[in-house]
């Protein structure tokens, strides 16, 4: 079993490549929607200075050899992000969309030591981005994953 997070901005297609990973991988992996990455942005977005850096980059340490996490990190361009969270009625748009993806490039490729893969949701499809989602596992066939 492995733990996968899904990271992103809002609207850049999380809960989708979510679902499209688990026709795939059904239960076999502990999948969730934002995890550490998600607490340090929007606490350094909306300048809380809550959250403890270090203390969450323990916490990823410590499952590390027991879930062997993996971030699938979902990217898109802001614009079209926003434009999809409306077009699906959805008004909770955090106001800095930029800013949280410098926050959440600054978490993932300098701070947590977990294993990432990055999918570009505005330039792949679905079923592609799942597919590098599935080879970041390492492995052609998604029975063996």
């Amino acid at each position: 079993m492995r733990l996968i997070i899904f990271e992103g901005i809002s609207g850049s297609g999380k809960t989708t490549l979510y679902e499209e990973c688990r026709k795939f991988l059904g239960e076999r992996h502990l999948m969730v929607q934002r995890w550490t990455a998600t607490q340090f942005v929007y606490d350094r977005l909306y300048h809380r200075n809550r959250v403890d850096a270090q203390a969450l980059v323990n916490v990823e340490r410590q499952l590390m050899p027991i879930l062997r996490p993996l971030v699938v990190w979902t990217v898109c361009n802001p614009s079209l992000a926003e434009q999809r969270k409306t077009a699906a009625g959805d008004d909770n748009v955090e106001p800095d969309l930029d800013g949280a993806q410098r926050l959440y490039w600054k978490w993932i490729t300098g701070i947590s030591p977990l294993q990432w893969v990055r999918v570009r949701t505005d330039e792949m499809t679905v079923a592609e981005c799942g597919w590098e989602v599935l080879k970041a596992f390492k492995c052609d066939n998604p029975l063996e994953a």
